[in-house]
């Protein structure tokens, strides 16, 4: 048996799976389109990839995109994502390298 909704006008009202959108999750804390960078780079090795620590969850975020962070993961990068036009080298580390 099926139900069909009307308005107050009297014309059908789609059902709601109908009117669900299917929303996919827009990434926006690249600061480029991923790819558009140098060949062979990834966003992980790249200087402006931190990461953020909020409320004892750990994730990793572009420092261009600073202006835009939110605690949402909308806003992370995936580390291992081509990188894009604004990659940049990290500086050399004598630190970690010293004997």
């Amino acid at each position: 048996m099926s139900v069909i909704c009307r308005d107050l006008f009297g014309e059908p009202i789609a059902a709601a799976a109908a009117l669900r959108k299917e929303r996919r999750r827009r990434k926006v804390g690249y600061a480029d389109k991923p790819g558009s960078g140098p060949k062979g780079k990834r966003c992980g090795n790249c200087k402006h990839c931190s990461v953020v620590v909020h409320r004892g969850q750990r994730s990793k975020k572009c420092d261009l995109m600073a202006h835009a962070w939110t605690h949402s993961d909308e806003t992370d990068i995936h580390p291992q994502a081509p990188a894009c036009k604004q990659w940049e080298r990290r500086p050399f580390s004598p630190a970690k390298h010293s004997p």
